[in-house]
Parts: structure tokens; C-alpha cells; sequence
């Protein structure tokens, strides 16, 4: 449709509702404007001004050139917005409004006008111009591996947990009537500046499954993760796969340690080498948005744990309730993310 035959139609559109104004009061004047309105789909003030200009010209039709005219009425106010919001992307509107000496709705119908959209910003890491070189010619050359074969990707990592699930960082809410006193535990919630929490260490796959999780309340060294991570759970998730499969660790300390390169190869297990990992991509890693799945049902369940077999108990079975449709998703776009990365154009 094109623009004049819209035109065209809207102008059809605002005849008919004036034809219907006139013959429900011609029919029955005692009717009053706000029933007129709405019979015919307006509100009362188009129904008082519509007879008053049929009393006026005797006539249904508008006169010529009569209406809102298009486009702004301050030129200057225009241009002075625009501008400000050329210089200042991350400017609200109510800024603009308060430094353009004029109100936030007016701002809001230039930025439309002048095809501006607001969009969300995203955290990326900070990263050196040395460290984002090194990460673009590793991933290119972890995509060039990935490609060669047809594996599914393994990837482990450790977050710590907070033993009282309701204190895990994320929006909560309450509902109540206007005036409505509730009590404090149902309004606010009470942080620990240090509260007690646990380090747990899990794997998920591109096939949509998860490891087993280990908790402990110390940190991870090579030994401990060795005999708890890589042999209790990791081995025999990888054995469950029926195809070949390929073991993707962040480069923390403890994954590339000599005691644990020498388990890995010892045990016949396919992982990224070290010269291939690109440091500090989280963007890259789908498991970190796995942890943030995983710890906004823990904060739904809102209980306190009392005891280290009631932390792993609980979260080992808020775990298991993740949909295996929700781990294939996070973990489907692994590859072009990281094909798009490594195209990124190394920086002088």
C-alpha cells in the first residue's frame, strides 16, 4: 500500500466516523456525547467538536489544509535535541529533557521522528589490546580444530554459591494493596556483607547434559581436582557420550597444571591445548550463563542450608530440573560465536 492510498483510507476512515456522529444525533439528539462516542468508537471531545463544525460549514467534509500539521513546530528545539543525542549516546531522556529546557515526552517523539532507539548495553570484559590479540589467533585456531571433526564439547568451570540461596545476587519482589503493612522479612531482604558460601564445580556438554556437581568449602587445588572433578565426574561423563568428544577448561591455574596435563592425557581424555584457548572470552563460555540459570531457581527456593549435605542435596537437584532443551541452546552457538570472534581484525 502506498502512502497516498493510506492517506487516502485514513481520510475515508475520519468520514465515515463523522457521518456516524451526525446521524446518531440527527436520530436521537438526547443522546448524549459520551454515548455517542461510544456507539461510534471516539471519545466525547471528537463527538462535541465534530457538530460544532457540522453547525459551523453545514457540511461533513474538513476544511482544506485544516488539521495537525506534519512534522516538528520547533525546528530549533528539534535540532537542539538531536544533537545532544548525537553527542551523548548514553544520555536518558530525562537529561536531555532537562538540558534541552523542555519535557521528556517531547524528547521521546524527536528521538522517534529522528529514528533514535534506546538499547541495552552489554558487559564485556576488559580486556588489553595484547590479551584481545592473543584471544583472536587462538580462537582461530580453536575453530579451525572444532571444524575438522564432528565432536560434542565439553566444558567445565567453578562459581561459589551462597549458602542462604535468598541472598544470591537477582531482582526480587513482593506484592501488596496501596497502604498495605507487611512485615519487614516479606518487604526487604537482610545481606551478609560476608556471608558464608561454597565453591562448586560442574560440566555441561552440547548435547544438553550435565555432570554431577561437586561442592567443598575451600578452593580447588590440582589434587583435589583432580580426584574429585576430573576422575569421580568428569571421566565418567565423558564415557557416557557415545561419540567422541572434546574437554574445554577455562585457563585457570589448576586445568593446565603438569599433575593434571599428565591425568588427562594418561586417561585417553581429547581437551583443548593451551596454545588454542583464548584467555578471558566469557562470552565465548555458554556455562557461564549456565550459572546464571542455575543460581536464579536457587534464589527461588529462598531456603537457608544448615549442613554441607543439604547445600549439595538441594543443588544438585534444582540442577537436575534444568531442561536438557535449555543446556542444547545455551550450548548450540558455540561455534559461530567463536567463528565470529575470531574474525574480529587484530588491533596495532
Amino acid at each position: 500500500m502506498t502512502l497516498r492510498s493510506l492517506i487516502f483510507k485514513m481520510r475515508s476512515n475520519q468520514l465515515c466516523v463523522r457521518e456516524k456522529i451526525l446521524r446518531m444525533y440527527t436520530d436521537n439528539k438526547q443522546m448524549s456525547a459520551s454515548q455517542i462516542g461510544k456507539q461510534v468508537g471516539c471519545c466525547a471531545k471528537t463527538v462535541y467538536n465534530t457538530l460544532r463544525r457540522i453547525r459551523a460549514t453545514q457540511s461533513v467534509e474538513r476544511k482544506p489544509g485544516s488539521g495537525r500539521k506534519k512534522g516538528p513546530i520547533h525546528q530549533k528545539l528539534e535540532a537542539k535535541v538531536v544533537k545532544t543525542v548525537a553527542n551523548n549516546r548514553s544520555m536518558s531522556e530525562r537529561d536531555i529533557a532537562k538540558k534541552c529546557k523542555t519535557s521528556r515526552s517531547m524528547v521521546t517523539r524527536v528521538k522517534n521522528r529522528n529514528n533514535f532507539k534506546s538499547y541495552s548495553k552489554k558487559k564485556v570484559p576488559k580486556r588489553s589490546l595484547q590479551q584481545l590479540n592473543l584471544a583472536i589467533r587462538r580462537a582461530r585456531k580453536l575453530y579451525a580444530l572444532l571444524t575438522q571433526c564432528d565432536t560434542c564439547i565439553v566444558m567445565d568451570d567453578e562459581t561459589y554459591i551462597k549458602t542462604d540461596f535468598s541472598q544470591i545476587a537477582g531482582k526480587q519482589y513482593y506484592s501488596a494493596r496501596p497502604g498495605e503493612l507487611l512485615d519487614e522479612s516479606e518487604t526487604s531482604i537482610r545481606i551478609e556483607k560476608f556471608g558464608s558460601k561454597k565453591l562448586i564445580w560442574q560440566a555441561i556438554c552440547q548435547c544438553g547434559k550435565a555432570s554431577k556437581i561437586f561442592s567443598t568449602n575451600g578452593v580447588l587445588n590440582s589434587d583435589t581436582y583432580i580426584t574429585e572433578c576430573l576422575r569421580k565426574r568428569l571421566l565418567p561423563f565423558l564415557q557416557s557420550h557415545v561419540g567422541s568428544t572434546t574437554f574445554w577448561p577455562d585457563l585457570a591455574s589448576i586445568h593446565y597444571s603438569r599433575k593434571t596435563l599428565n591425568w588427562l592425557e594418561a586417561n585417553n581424555v581429547c581437551y583443548v591445548a593451551k596454545d588454542m584457548n583464548p584467555p578471558n572470552v566469557p562470552e565465548l563460555r555458554p556455562i557461564e550463563r549456565y550459572w546464571s540459570v542455575l543460581k536464579g531457581r536457587l534464589r527461588k527456593d529462598g531456603r537457608l542450608n544448615k549442613s554441607d549435605a543439604d547445600f549439595s542435596r538441594i543443588v544438585a537437584k534444582v540442577s537436575g530440573q534444568i531442561d536438557r532443551e535449555v543446556l542444547q541452546n545455551l550450548m548450540s552457538t558455540i561455534k559461530r560465536k567463536l567463528r565470529s570472534f575470531a574474525r574480529l581484525t587484530l588491533k596495532t
